[in-house]
């Protein structure tokens, strides 16, 4: 208990306040998900042409913010920890603060984020869900398994020959991570909005 009270006090917030926003963001999540189901069109696949541009326009800013929220959780707040790992006692067993701030507010985002992009999908776009599915699944479930192994310790300059290679393999899991998730997804999207421009230039 004394760790975990140690290591959220590097964050003024607290724990409680911690978890309250990630409960809040969660309850956002659940009305979000609720308007993108009971909005949801009753011939999808007999959308307009500015209809369907918009649609995959949203898309594109969902997985805008989904890579937003992970770079945020894997590149920028665990290693705000490095300077906690150099001046604690190695010896002792604390947890490190940015864990909380990853799995309090980082987790219920990727919640709220992947189920709007799910629903947004199966409501708006569902030929393209048919044929991106296991692309989606990739995208928004990678990020709760390679997440909790973060080692914010890996920030310090004086890396070793073993961490460097552990840093290495964890952003080329990442790479993997926007390579055979997000990058289908922007791709195919991509290419409808690139189709649909095209053929109302030719029109």
């Amino acid at each position: 208990m004394s760790g975990a009270a140690s290591g959220i006090g590097a964050y003024s917030c607290g724990l409680p306040c911690l978890a309250g926003l990630g409960a809040a963001i969660l309850l956002a999540g659940a009305v979000l998900w609720g308007w993108i189901w009971r909005s949801r069109p009753p011939a999808p696949e007999q959308a307009s042409r500015e209809t369907a541009l918009l649609r995959h326009a949203a898309l594109l800013g969902w997985l805008a913010a989904l890579v937003a929220v992970v770079f945020l959780s894997a590149g920028v707040l665990v290693h705000q920890d490095a300077p906690w790992y150099q001046s604690i006692d190695p010896n002792e067993n604390r947890t490190p603060p940015a864990l909380y701030a990853i799995v309090f507010l980082c987790y219920p985002a990727y919640l709220a984020i992947g189920g709007a992009i799910y629903l947004h999908m199966r409501t708006r776009l569902p030929q393209m869900l048919r044929a991106v599915r296991w692309f989606l699944l990739v995208a928004v479930a990678a990020p709760f398994a390679f997440l909790p192994y973060l080692d914010a310790g890996l920030a310090d300059q004086r890396l070793t020959v073993a961490e460097g290679l552990y840093l290495a393999a964890y952003w080329a899991v990442v790479a993997l991570w926007l390579a055979g998730g997000i990058g289908p997804l922007v791709a195919k999207s991509g290419g409808a909005v690139i189709g649909l421009i095209a053929r109302a230039g030719c029109d």
